[in-house]
């Protein structure tokens, strides 16, 4: 199905929205990032550039952050960026879990 321009932009918009927000849950659990990084991460309106910053403070293998980078497609990124997020975030709650 052929996507609108229009209908792509906002559902861009909307991932990079969510990717922010799972970018704060991510720090909060992350003691090794300081809530400053989300602060300037939220202020980023090249959404390309959002996954990439996202990306290089996520502690995810080289390969998957060279994946992340030779994707072109910035909503792929987005969504990359999610995935491996998530993965994270999930990983980082076993982990508080395990030591309380």
């Amino acid at each position: 199905a052929l996507v609108e321009p229009e209908e792509e932009e906002v559902e861009i918009e909307a991932l990079a929205r969510s990717v922010v927000t799972d970018f704060e849950n991510y720090v909060k659990l992350n003691k090794k990032i300081s809530p400053e990084v989300v602060g300037a991460a939220s202020q980023i309106d090249d959404y390309s550039k959002l996954a990439d910053t996202v990306a290089s403070h996520l502690a995810i293998k080289i390969p998957e952050k060279q994946e992340m980078l030779a994707t072109l497609s910035v909503k792929e990124r987005l969504e990359k960026a999610m995935g491996f997020m998530e993965a994270e975030i999930s990983v980082l709650q076993v982990e508080k879990r395990i030591r309380s």
